[in-house]
């Protein structure tokens, strides 16, 4: 899991983050969802008897990879990233919360992302 920590030397900086975070991810989502949708098309327009007997799972240097897929495990991973861009702009949406709490528009403003998502701020009020 990743850990990144960013600093940020003012309260507009970190607010700028956070909202370039969130129309990054929901322009993501956008192209997901796009990518979904062509899927079910496909998923919708088959030929019934089209079967997976093709489709060969391996694993490769730690990772799962699919050959031949069938447009049924295509899916169900872009669904799945489609989730998890769900999640990030929620919590990123959760972070914008914090901004009426930061009265001081000079504090320095540390963020501990954890695989991409917010988890832990620092306020330096000095």
């Amino acid at each position: 899991m990743p850990i990144n920590y960013l600093v940020f030397d003012s309260v507009s900086n970190f607010k700028g983050y956070i909202e370039r975070s969130i129309a990054e991810t929901k322009s993501a989502m956008g192209s997901q969802m796009r990518g979904i949708d062509e899927l079910k098309k496909k998923f919708n327009s088959r030929n019934p008897g089209s079967s997976g007997a093709d489709t060969k799972r391996l694993d490769v240097a730690g990772f799962k990879v699919l050959v031949n897929p069938t447009i049924e495990h295509e899916l169900k991973l872009m669904e799945e990233a489609f989730s998890s861009l769900q999640e990030q702009v929620e919590m990123f949406e959760k972070t914008k919360e914090l901004l009426p709490q930061m009265t001081n528009p000079n504090m320095r403003i540390g963020l501990v992302l954890e695989d991409g998502l917010p988890s832990a701020f620092i306020f330096d009020l000095k």
